[in-house]
């Protein structure tokens, strides 16, 4: 599911640190994820577009960080160490079980569950790093469509500026000949910890866009290199689920 910019498989020792869990929900799953989200935004989210993008009131964010961002009232589950589980409606509340239930990811409590539906071909994410007080272990969760992430190094992003502001260079060649694409399939979830979740930026890249024969507009993203694309659907919902690392342990006294 990694490849970088020659379209080569990511070896272990070059990681920093993203791993993909396919087919994390089943369809029923994600139909009532998505049922729960739909009503979410009617009463919790917030028009926004990324830079770039078009279609403001085509896309919806929920969230319980206080972003100042709408007078709409933040989602009711809140933020960091105010997180209250018992607030998250059933079927989300579900998928935060199935995640602290995986094996190989010791967790702590979580900190953050954000959702951005989009629904537009034309979506894109800029490279960032997420808020430190989300906590190091996120998890994102792609619904109804799947997706390709691109994690650049922050040095290589300082040492390509113009390329990087050069959104026509950026879908056709992305932001830095160092980048790593991570492909996340429908109903798939990926996680990122230690320098990807630090040292690394990710990003969506803004697709390429061609006409088809009967007139309709397709959205095409590649992946490690325009050998392997794949295809945009109109919907998408990202659910970024966060979490802190688990408590350490005090050490055992030891006696005289």
């Amino acid at each position: 599911s990694l490849l970088d910019m020659e379209g080569q498989q990511i070896p272990h020792d070059r990681n920093p640190g993203i791993r993909v869990e396919r087919d994390f929900l089943s369809e029923e799953e994600e139909e009532a994820v998505l049922k729960e989200l739909r009503e979410l935004a009617n009463s919790h989210g917030y028009d926004f577009v990324a830079p770039g993008e078009q279609g403001e009131a085509m896309s919806a964010r929920i969230t319980g960080r206080d972003e100042k961002s709408s007078d709409l009232p933040l989602a009711p589950w809140r933020w960091g160490l105010d997180f209250d589980k018992a607030k998250v409606p059933p079927a989300l509340r579900q998928v935060i079980g199935k995640i602290e239930s995986l094996k190989g990811y010791p967790l702590g409590p979580i900190r953050d569950v954000t959702v951005n539906i989009r629904q537009t071909m034309d979506y894109q994410m800029v490279p960032h790093i997420d808020p430190p007080g989300d906590g190091p272990n996120s998890f994102v969760l792609s619904l109804a469509s799947g997706a390709v992430v691109t994690w650049s190094p922050v040095r290589a992003l300082r040492e390509n500026i113009e390329r990087v502001n050069d959104d026509d260079v950026v879908v056709m060649d992305s932001y830095t000949d160092e980048d790593i694409d991570c492909l996340v399939p429908r109903r798939s979830m990926y996680h990122f910890s230690g320098n990807a979740r630090y040292l690394w930026t990710h990003a969506v890249r803004p697709p390429a866009s061609r006409k088809s024969d009967d007139g309709e507009l397709e959205t095409y993203e590649r992946f490690g290199t325009w050998d392997k694309v794949l295809r945009r659907r109109e919907h998408r919902a990202a659910i970024i689920f966060t979490f802190a690392d688990p408590p350490v342990q005090a050490a055992p006294k030891v006696g005289n």
